[in-house]
């Protein structure tokens, strides 16, 4: 079996989960709250400012050359596209700079992105383990992106963010970078194997984390 096809067994809980959760299923019928929406704006803000230099981060480490150009394009279009697009969202729901930058980032997106960085210190010996622990965002937005295009959004800013992910240069780079760590998982020995697929899965786990966290709105135990 492909890397592909093992890591999205290994993940199918909590991928059909994020499929499945009402902060999803809230963009897509409009029944989302605007509070959550708008927290998750900000968290998610945080969070994709961290995923860009990732991919710097691990395009800088890579030696291979497609590998290079993978993570450095994803990065290009990252910054271009999706931060582009968050960014206006931030002016329509009035989010100002000073607003986000003294927002505090909730735990499970402050975990998440230090679960990515993690792995690339693990990934010393081999890269596939960063490269596939960044691959599950791309990918399942691109998978909930295809589910809920097919139904409108009745609230424009939700159908927005649905029509983010549905992008033929979304869909191409998400398919060059699963393309690309089926090749990293043949040329890996049987432990880096066993980490590319980990990363993965914890990666899943923490996307379907942080879709409950803007849901609940989560915030830090106070004393």
């Amino acid at each position: 079996m492909k890397f592909s096809e093992k890591a999205r067994e290994l993940s199918k809980q909590f991928w059909d989960g994020s499929h499945n959760h009402p902060f999803v299923t809230g963009l897509a019928d409009g029944s989302l709250s605007e509070e959550s929406f708008r927290y998750y704006l900000i968290q998610d803000g945080y969070y994709l400012i961290h995923f860009s230099r990732l991919f710097g981060e691990i395009g800088d480490r890579a030696e291979s050359n497609e590998v290079k150009d993978i993570m450095f394009k994803n990065k290009e279009d990252l910054e271009a596209g999706e931060i582009a697009v968050r960014e206006e969202f931030f002016k329509e729901k009035n989010i100002t700079d000073e607003e986000f930058d003294n927002t505090e980032i909730a735990p499970t997106a402050d975990h998440y992105i230090a679960h990515m960085y993690r792995q690339i210190v693990e990934s010393e010996d081999y890269i596939g383990v960063a490269v596939a622990g960044l691959l599950p965002c791309p990918w399942l937005y691109q998978d909930i992106g295809a589910e809920l295009i097919k139904h409108q959004s009745p609230v424009p800013i939700y159908q927005s963010w649905i029509d983010t992910y549905v992008t033929d240069e979304f869909n191409n780079l998400t398919e060059r970078h699963i393309d690309l760590c089926d090749k990293l998982y043949d040329k890996a020995n049987d432990d880096q194997k066993e980490r590319m697929l980990n990363a993965f899965f914890m990666s899943v786990r923490f996307e379907y984390l942080f879709f409950d966290m803007a849901y609940k709105q989560e915030d830090w135990i106070k004393l």
